[in-house]
């Protein structure tokens, strides 16, 4: 999924506003797209104009092959209210 795509499915999920949806969790391979970064900013653009709305931050992170990897501090950082798999988080003893 493309930039404008997930801009453009975050805004739709807003826009329903369904009572029912706490979170959205976006998957992606970490060793093929880089940093959750770039998306979490688009999260946050698209979250600011919907100010009403309360959605939960759920990220997918430490799945890579790269040990040297930053995101899952990445998502910790972000807000994350949950780290979807994680494997990596043994690289990481500081968010144990």
């Amino acid at each position: 999924m493309g930039e404008e795509e997930m801009e453009e499915a975050i805004a739709k999920i807003c826009e329903l506003n369904w009572e029912r949806t706490v979170g959205v969790d976006f998957v992606q391979e970490e060793d093929r797209y880089g940093s959750l970064e770039k998306y979490d900013k688009i999260v946050e653009k698209v979250l600011a104009k919907y100010p009403s709305v309360r959605l939960w931050k759920v990220y997918h992170a430490g799945e890579t092959k790269n040990h040297l990897s930053r995101n899952i501090e990445e998502a910790v950082v972000a807000g994350s209210v949950r780290i979807g798999h994680g494997l990596n988080i043994l690289q990481r003893v500081e968010f144990l």
